[in-house]
């Protein structure tokens, strides 16, 4: 994650938004890189995870990560999250839990504006299956890369990682 965060250039005064947060490593990773000005934008629709992840920032003294309650699935992010300020984003590892993955891609572009970059990661159906989601559930690397294409994101770089069954693409909003 590190490394995708690099990919993005992000530091002091950036804000980010993090798609599916999860528990919230990389919100808290992010949340380090821009301080003392920037802010990051925890997004998830379990109020569990955001509330494991609030719990987590506050040991780590950590006080600019908003959290959002919001199903990337269903709803519309310029309503939650102010899309003007975000110019970077992660979309890691959630595409395969949603029913309607090019749908989500389609209203993050819209709510993302111009230039804004994206660090979107999946699992590879082509690994053993040792890590990550079924298989089945995965989603090719080329299918992806056709999805953000055809969502009007451009690919600017894209890495493989055979070890961890998974890939990585960083694009930008036409």
């Amino acid at each position: 994650m590190e490394e995708w965060l690099g990919w993005l250039e992000l530091g002091p005064g950036d804000h980010l938004a993090d798609l599916g947060t999860g528990p919230g490593l990389t919100s808290l990773m992010a949340a380090n890189r821009v301080q003392p000005h920037g802010r990051v934008y925890a997004v998830d629709h379990w109020p569990e995870a955001l509330d494991f992840l609030r719990r987590q920032a506050a040991a780590a003294g950590v006080d600019n990560i908003d959290l959002i309650q919001a199903d990337l699935g269903h709803d519309d992010l310029s309503g939650v999250v102010p899309a003007g300020r975000v110019r970077k984003a992660m979309l890691t590892h959630v595409l395969h839990h949603v029913p309607a993955p090019q749908s989500v891609l389609q209203r993050v572009h819209a709510w993302l504006g111009p230039g804004a970059r994206m660090v979107v990661a999946e699992f590879d159906p082509g690994g053993p299956g040792r890590v990550g989601p079924p298989p089945e559930e995965r989603i090719r690397e080329a299918e992806l890369a056709q999805w953000l294409s055809d969502a009007g994101f451009h690919i600017v770089r894209r890495k493989t990682y055979p070890e961890q069954e998974q890939y990585a693409l960083l694009v930008e909003r036409r």
